[in-house]
């Protein structure tokens, strides 16, 4: 259980040193996490994902997902430590319409929990937290209010990160001058995803040995063939989970996908969770707003 002051019962901030022996056991909580690397390196794990950090790194981790920090040095690691309930997103004002908090109630594949920050990131976000800091611990004229507001204007920064972290790796998929053979599988794999397709009908398709085009594709886009592939189907796939009533056996054959339990495997890895469980968190919102 966390641990929290009484009269902030719905938001933490704290400031954890671990070195020397300490050692964190797996845990997991259904508020969301935000971990800021103050000083050290080490090591956080979430779910089945190993990451390596340092100072000014800084962590996003979704309602109960498992995770800990370990240690890899001797000299250990300062953090910055905030926890929130999910329900302050609430009492954030929505003028502009968008919820802030999507990128974590959804968990996208796109939005890695760990964020590298240039340097004026840094500035931005550690201005954001010494505030915060310094208002969590005027008690006792602490304001619940202005926390919110400072943690509504940390999770719009976040937001334009990782937006900005997408728009850049688009951009350079964009601008990659990609060989024609490599264009045009693409191109073919968009318009017959729903087809039962794989690498050597892709290559046959081109009269291309599979093994020239497996090793091509990923040179050149850094995924493979399979993975593009699945890429486009599970992108389909999400979107008519949304924003339709099919029922999901419907559509994961609509997908190009002819096993359901490998559709509801590939569904989870990119998007973090099962078809079923995105539908309905999808209806929650529909229905919230």
């Amino acid at each position: 259980m966390l641990q929290t002051r009484q009269d902030l019962q719905y938001i933490d901030l704290k400031i954890d040193h671990n070195s020397n022996g300490w050692k964190m056991m797996w845990e997991w909580h259904k508020q969301i996490e935000i971990l800021y690397i103050l000083e050290g390196q080490g090591k956080c794990y979430i779910e089945d994902n190993e990451y390596d950090f340092a100072h000014s790194d800084l962590f996003v981790i979704s309602p109960y997902k498992l995770h800990k920090t370990e240690l890899v040095d001797k000299k250990g690691f300062k953090v910055l430590v905030i926890i929130f309930n999910l329900e302050l997103g609430d009492k954030f004002p929505n003028m502009d319409g968008i919820d802030v908090l999507e990128f974590i109630k959804v968990n996208y594949a796109d939005y890695s929990p760990m964020i590298k920050l240039d340097c004026t990131e840094k500035e931005r976000l550690e201005l954001v937290f010494d505030r915060m800091q310094t208002e969590y611990n005027s008690f006792p004229k602490t304001s619940l209010d202005y926390l919110i507001s400072l943690l509504h204007i940390l999770i719009i920064e976040i937001n334009r990160i990782y937006n900005k972290q997408i728009n850049v790796n688009k951009k350079c998929i964009d601008e990659v001058d990609l060989p024609q053979i490599i264009v045009e599988s693409i191109g073919y794999i968009n318009q017959n995803f729903k087809q039962d397709l794989n690498l050597t009908r892709i290559a046959s398709v081109f009269h291309i040995n599979p093994s020239y085009l497996s090793r091509e594709f990923k040179k050149r886009t850094d995924m493979t063939v399979t993975e593009f592939l699945n890429s486009r189907r599970i992108h389909y796939a999400r979107n008519l989970l949304a924003k339709t009533d099919l029922k999901i056996i419907e559509i994961a054959l609509d997908s190009g996908y002819n096993n359901i339990p490998y559709f509801t495997s590939v569904f989870k890895k990119f998007v973090g969770m099962t078809p079923k469980q995105f539908r309905n968190k999808s209806r929650a919102r529909v229905f919230a707003n």
